[in-house]
């Protein structure tokens, strides 16, 4: 697995990788997850990626999702959107 982060030290994306060092699959069905976080570190958006690219459905059923936060308390979390594959 390797984790990289954005240019705040937030974590940006995650990719699974097997012995042999080609990327795979995780349990939960995807490759890669890459999120979109805002200044305060919530994650915005969040995507999944099978091996050749292009989003899949994580194991809960969506290929992404994204949230709001509340402008005040930006901590809290507000609303959810989830996005199937098309």
């Amino acid at each position: 697995m390797i984790m990289e982060h954005d240019e705040n030290g937030f974590l940006s994306k995650v990719s699974f990788y097997d012995v042999e060092n080609n990327l795979c699959e995780n349990g939960s069905g995807y490759a890669t997850v890459v999120y979109k976080n805002d200044v305060h570190g919530n994650t915005v958006e969040q995507y999944y990626y099978g091996i050749d690219g292009k989003r899949v459905d994580c194991s809960s059923g969506y290929t992404g999702v994204k949230c709001k936060y509340d402008e005040i308390i930006m901590r809290q979390k507000t609303h959810e959107t989830y996005y199937e594959r098309r």
